[in-house]
């Protein structure tokens, strides 16, 4: 397994802790994880955020901040090319800056709702010169299981076993989330090896 930790500082929080509701929210944190790590932020003073890249069978970025941790999986194929993280699909040989900022816009535009297909189309053909190899990618992003899962210390929430201060939040739609109590708060090591297929797996035992 290769791994690579990027530290985050408090300026930048808000591009990856914003909440996450649907997957347009998903693919913006990802065209955002992409362009941050392209961008050599300068880093001073401590820093106690993380954004943690895991290369393996699990492929999966881990985002750390002091009082939360969340995961989603990583749809693309990663590699260190002379110092440079390479991230790419079987569609796109390099997403860089240009296709992760032109992605943004998209998905910024009021078009990006629209029901119509031609019209939800137009904006490619407007930022791209080949709309048709950059909709196989946002189609490969729209449909990818993102295997979402949070580790949450929530004190200003707390409600007792309804809302435990410690929790794992599993999936993030309002139909379909729901959250497991832990006794314990969040632990970067014992998250990696919860979302680890190779580690032993946890248990979930009442206390």
């Amino acid at each position: 397994m290769k791994s690579f930790s990027i530290p985050i500082p408090d300026a930048h929080l808000d591009l990856f802790f914003a909440p996450i509701r649907s997957k347009k929210d998903v693919i913006k944190l990802l065209m955002n994880t992409v362009k941050y790590v392209h961008s050599n932020v300068k880093i001073t003073g401590e820093v106690k955020n993380f954004l943690k890249i895991i290369v393996d069978d699990m492929n999966r970025f881990i985002y750390e901040s002091e009082d939360k941790i969340f995961s989603i999986r990583s749809p693309f194929h990663i590699k260190n090319e002379q110092g440079r993280l390479l991230f790419y699909t079987n569609n796109i040989a390099d997403i860089d800056n240009v296709i992760s900022s032109r992605i943004l816009t998209f998905l910024n535009d009021e078009r990006f709702e629209s029901p119509n297909s031609l019209e939800f189309l137009e904006p490619l053909e407007e930022l791209f010169e080949d709309p048709d190899r950059i909709w196989a990618f946002v189609h490969e992003l729209m449909l990818f299981e993102d295997g979402y899962l949070r580790y949450d210390h929530d004190i200003e929430n707390e409600d007792g076993r309804l809302h435990p201060i410690s929790h794992l939040d599993v999936c993030y739609t309002t139909a379909s989330t729901f959250k497991v109590g832990t006794y314990h708060q969040p632990c970067i090591n014992y998250f990696v090896q919860l979302l680890d297929n190779k580690h032993e797996a946890k248990y979930l035992e009442k206390i």
